[in-house]
């Protein structure tokens, strides 16, 4: 077919795509343009993209459609249900892909922060210790009998975890590990 095609032909397309059938297929059709020829036109021209996707998502609601009727034969007895199951799978996997705010799965995910939870007491907890464990250094000087001077350092730490019970404590500072009790 020419580059040029009429728009009575792109209508007829939109149409074929609109009752249900996949637009490859309906350029296999002799009357219709290549899917070559379709495919620039749906990239290259805004318009008619946003028709073709329309087109899709009414593909999509018939593929849903016909769920209704694929459970009608299988009530009646004249599918097998195992490949009723099988053609309802690919219905509804298709029409949730063709129309996903209607027919797609819903996938929300709330976050939310509560200030004030255990993790974040943790984190002050340990901020507030790391603040409060400092070292004083205190020097002296003395003079010795033989004239010498000496320099003594006296290291006082301050306990980090004022909370720890004084059993814990002292085992701590024994080198004992603690038992977390879990």
């Amino acid at each position: 077919m020419s580059a040029r095609l009429p728009d009575d032909v792109w209508v007829e397309f939109l149409s074929r795509v609109t009752a249900g059938r996949a637009g490859q297929s309906v350029c296999k059709d002799k009357d219709m343009p290549a899917w070559g020829t379709t495919w620039n036109k749906i990239h290259n021209d805004k318009d008619f993209e946003r028709k073709y996707m329309n087109a899709l998502a009414s593909r999509g609601m018939i593929y849903a459609d016909q769920l209704d009727e694929i459970n009608r034969r299988v009530l009646n007895g004249e599918i097998d249900p195992q490949a009723a199951r099988l053609v309802s799978d690919n219905f509804k996997w298709t029409a949730a892909r063709l129309l996903p705010k209607v027919y797609g799965d819903k996938q929300q995910v709330d976050v939310t922060h509560e200030a004030g939870g255990s993790y974040l007491d943790l984190l002050q907890q340990v901020n507030k210790a790391a603040q409060l464990k400092h070292v004083d250094v205190v020097e002296h000087t003395e003079d010795t009998s033989d004239g010498l001077r000496a320099r003594a350092t006296e290291v006082n730490q301050i306990p980090v975890n004022n909370d720890m019970p004084k059993k814990q404590a002292n085992r701590k500072k024994k080198g004992k590990k603690l038992s977390t009790g879990s």
